[in-house]
C-alpha cells in the first residue's frame, strides 16, 4: 500500500456485562503539518486538544450507551506512505481518567451491534469517498418498536459527530481553515487502481436508522449448538 503520510487517531474503551468483558475502538486519518512529528515526538499541546475533543464527543452520545461501555483512552500515531506505523515506539496515548461509562439504560444489544457513523467527502464514487467508524454496543433504549434507532438518537449522533470533525479540524494555532498544510480529518487511500495516494477532507456526516454488524466482534462472541435428533 502506498498512502499520503498522516496521522491515525484511535479511542476506545471496555465493555462489560454478564460476566463478561471486551473492547471497542474506534479510529479516523487527519491529514497533518509535518511538525506534529517533528524529530517522532508529537506536539503535546496540540495531541492534548485532540484527547479533549474525544472527551467532549463521548460526552455528548454516552447517553445512548450503557453503564457497562467506557471510554478509557485516545491514542495516535503517524502512518507512513507504506501505510505502516512510522515508529510503534512513538505511540502517543493519554488515559481518560476516571474511565468515562456510558450513562444510558443498563440493558444492552448483542456486543456485535454498533451505531455506524458514515463520513463523507467532495466525491459520491470511487477511492478515498468515504468511510466509517463504529461506535460500541448502544443500550436497547435507542430502539423504536419497529428495530430501527429512533430519531432522537440519530440527530444526536449524527450533530456530535459533525460537532467532533470540526473540533478536530481546529487545533490551536492551526486553524483548519487558514489554508493547505492545516489539520484535517481526511479519508486517506492507495489510490485503488490509478496507484496515486489519495486523502480527501471529509465534508458531511451520515447516520442511518438501522444497527449495523462489527465482524470482529461476532467473530470474537462464542456460539453453542446444541443437537436435537429427530425422533
Amino acid at each position: 500500500m502506498v498512502a499520503q503520510r498522516h496521522l491515525k487517531v484511535v479511542f476506545g474503551g471496555s465493555i462489560e456485562g454478564e460476566g463478561k468483558a471486551d473492547e471497542w475502538s474506534c479510529g479516523l486519518s487527519m491529514t497533518v503539518p509535518s511538525n506534529i512529528w517533528e524529530g517522532g515526538v508529537m506536539d503535546q499541546p496540540k495531541m492534548d486538544d485532540v484527547h479533549a475533543d474525544v472527551i467532549k464527543y463521548w460526552t455528548a452520545i454516552r447517553s445512548k450507551f450503557p453503564v457497562g461501555v467506557r471510554l478509557v483512552y485516545v491514542k495516535a500515531n503517524i502512518i507512513g506512505s507504506d501505510g505502516f506505523y512510522v515508529d510503534k515506539a512513538q505511540t502517543w496515548r493519554k488515559d481518560v481518567e476516571p474511565a468515562m461509562p456510558g450513562s444510558g439504560s443498563s440493558a444492552s444489544l448483542p456486543w456485535q451491534t454498533a451505531l455506524v457513523v458514515s463520513t463523507r467527502t467532495a466525491v459520491s464514487r470511487g477511492p478515498g469517498s468515504k468511510g466509517r467508524w463504529f461506535l460500541p454496543v448502544p443500550s436497547t433504549a435507542i430502539l423504536t418498536n419497529s428495530g430501527n434507532i429512533d430519531t432522537t438518537t440519530k440527530n444526536v449522533i449524527g450533530q456530535a459527530s459533525a460537532q467532533f470533525v470540526a473540533d478536530l479540524n481546529n487545533w490551536p494555532g492551526l486553524d483548519w481553515a487558514q489554508g493547505p498544510g492545516s489539520p484535517v480529518v481526511a479519508i486517506v487511500s492507495d489510490g485503488g487502481k490509478s496507484a496515486v495516494p489519495i486523502a480527501r477532507a471529509v465534508t458531511g456526516i451520515r447516520v442511518g436508522d438501522r444497527l449495523d454488524t462489527q465482524r470482529r466482534r461476532a467473530n470474537d462472541t462464542l456460539e453453542v449448538y446444541t443437537p436435537f435428533p429427530l425422533p
